[in-house]
């Protein structure tokens, strides 16, 4: 009885030691509404590990769900939407965990035309 109360403690303690080590991680969802006149280009990226989560190709007026699990905890995931006339930097957003809706809005129907992001409110 001894040895197999000492055999499942360790064995808890293992599998403890196995969460501790393995750190919390979280998931990220955005979903992309392409309110432009253009294509554009959405990524998530994980800026602390320097890594590219997922990335999607948007038609004008059409949406898509960018998503990501298994990001460390603690590390800034944004989302960087750009389209080939975009005159500047391409706008981008830091993500809570969870989901987020964004919209990309456009300053003017021009091909040189600003894009924007506007979080929709949940």
């Amino acid at each position: 009885m001894r040895t197999q109360l000492a055999r499942s403690a360790s064995l808890f303690g293992l599998f403890l030691g196995g969460v501790f080590l393995a750190g919390c991680q979280t998931g990220y969802s955005a979903i992309v509404n392409n309110n432009t006149s253009q294509p554009v280009i959405a990524q998530l990226i994980d800026t602390q590990g320097k890594r590219l989560l997922a990335s999607a190709r948007i038609g004008p007026s059409s949406k898509t769900e960018l998503s990501a699990g298994n990001v460390p905890e603690g590390n800034e995931v944004i989302l960087e939407v750009d389209n080939q006339g975009n005159p500047g930097y391409p706008p981008t957003l830091r993500l809570l965990p969870g989901r987020t809706v964004v919209n990309v809005a456009e300053d003017s129907q021009t091909a040189k035309s600003r894009i924007r992001l506007e979080v929709v409110p949940r």
